[in-house]
């Protein structure tokens, strides 16, 4: 068995043991590099030979693109991962991740020789080579730029910690760069998305690769800011009809239907626009059948004015996209509409929260029906989409009590904007190529 040995001021030692060289220094006593001698021996017996080089020889870096390669192709939100993961390797000059969406033919199931959990392969993933230009679409260049000169700090942090050795990589050096990353002005939550990542690899590298080192995970136990991400932006009445009115006069002619598809769904925008294609639409039930949302395949009810929106359109094949808009494009424009209109604080994502209030509001607070209708799988998240305000709740009692006084009343109208198809309006053809029917809202005083 190894032994420790004298090295200039402290003690070091060196072990070789299943495949692994490791080489360890710095001790202050003789003692304590012995008991690291006996703590990597029992390690590395205990959990078998490790994958690559192991943690020892292998940077980072190198590390976190095996990481990516094998995980990516199974994981949903891979494109914003790999973004994620080339900020890192982009600091140290490392070829840089591409990922390409499958088309659901070529979708294949995990096999039993795969290292990852069973789940189906949603992309393919590649590296590319590192360019030290890169190109910047136009109007991006100012922002970059600012950009850059906000993250200075944790780009040099980013560097250092590509370079280091996995075995090497200490509780201290995670939480050092998560502080700097507050420092840095990121958000609460991007911070805790790093800090995710980081810990994915460790955890993966541990079961997956048997690496012994480091012992634990030295991103899991770190100071993390606290996250308050909750919205509880809803559109409003008046804001509706100024944002269509904006969305109508953008150049792209599905913007509009696209918005008003998802104010009356609860979709997500990735579901709506990114996975439901034409063939998902079953025009008798009035269902749209995600084979792949968030959480799994879910069945989406869908509105009159849903389906009205969706026969207005030019429908394409089964296998085709519904929305022939990438998410981006449909945000940029989003934005530029609410600009246009003059509405502050509202991002597409709202639209869900929209629907959710609006949908709970008109069925009275049905947790059985709102939880189909926006497919959440807990009731705990449910509510962070349902903003019932002490407004809605005083129009309710003014109905009720106005009901009580006179029974032969008629019944009170809805707590949100109705749909009225025998009035609503057609979007001009010149615009629109189809004849999609758009709301005319009115609302009843309370």
């Amino acid at each position: 068995m190894a032994k420790a040995y004298k090295e200039g001021n402290g003690w070091a030692f060196r072990l070789r043991l299943k495949g692994q060289d490791i080489y360890q220094s710095d001790f202050k006593t003789e003692a304590e590099a012995n008991k690291a001698v006996l703590i990597n021996t029992a390690a590395i017996l205990n959990q078998g030979k490790p994958t690559k080089k192991g943690p020892y020889q292998t940077t980072m870096g190198r590390a976190l693109q095996d990481y990516a390669l094998e995980t990516l192709p199974r994981l949903k939100g891979a494109q914003q991962e790999a973004v994620r993961i080339n900020r890192y390797l982009r600091q140290v000059k490392l070829d840089l991740l591409e990922v390409a969406k499958l088309v659901p033919s070529s979708q294949a199931e995990s096999t039993s020789t795969s290292t990852t959990q069973d789940k189906a392969v949603y992309w393919s993933a590649r590296l590319t080579r590192f360019e030290e230009k890169r190109s910047i679409a136009q109007g991006l260049g100012e922002h970059r730029d600012k950009q850059a000169a906000r993250t200075i700090k944790s780009d040099k942090l980013r560097a250092r910690l590509m370079n280091t050795k996995v075995a090497k990589i200490t509780a201290h050096d995670i939480q050092l760069l998560m502080d700097t990353y507050s420092l840095d002005d990121y958000a609460p939550a991007t911070v805790d998305k790093e800090r995710s990542l980081l810990r994915g690899f460790f955890n993966y590298a541990r079961k997956t690769w048997n690496w012994t080192a480091p012992i634990g995970n030295p991103a899991a136990g770190v100071t993390m800011p606290k996250i308050d991400n909750r919205r509880t932006r809803v559109l409003s009445d008046a804001e509706e009809i100024r944002l269509n009115k904006a969305l109508h006069e953008l150049k792209n002619p599905l913007f509009l239907p696209a918005v008003i598809f998802l104010s009356t769904t609860a979709m997500r925008a990735s579901e709506a626009i990114c996975t439901a294609t034409w063939g998902d639409i079953n025009w008798e039930t009035n269902i749209l059948k995600l084979r792949d949302a968030k959480w799994g395949k879910r069945d989406v009810p869908l509105s009159e004015i849903a389906i009205a929106t969706l026969k207005g359109l030019p429908q394409g094949q089964p296998h085709e996209k519904i929305f022939n808009l990438t998410y981006e494009a449909l945000k940029a424009g989003f934005q530029r509409a609410c600009e246009k209109a003059n509405i502050q604080d509202l991002v597409l994502h709202d639209l869900r929260h929209t629907a959710a209030t609006r949908f709970a509001l008109d069925h009275n607070g049905n947790i059985f029906y709102l939880q189909a209708f926006t497919g959440h799988k807990t009731l705990v998240c449910l509510q962070r989409y349902v903003h019932i305000t002490a407004e809605h709740v005083v129009t309710a009692m003014r109905k009720v009590s106005s009901a009580k006084r006179d029974v032969s009343a008629p019944a009170p109208a809805p707590a949100h904007p109705q749909i009225n198809l025998e009035n609503a309006e057609t979007a001009p053809t010149t615009t629109v190529p189809s004849n999609v029917v758009y709301a005319s809202f009115s609302r009843s005083a309370a």
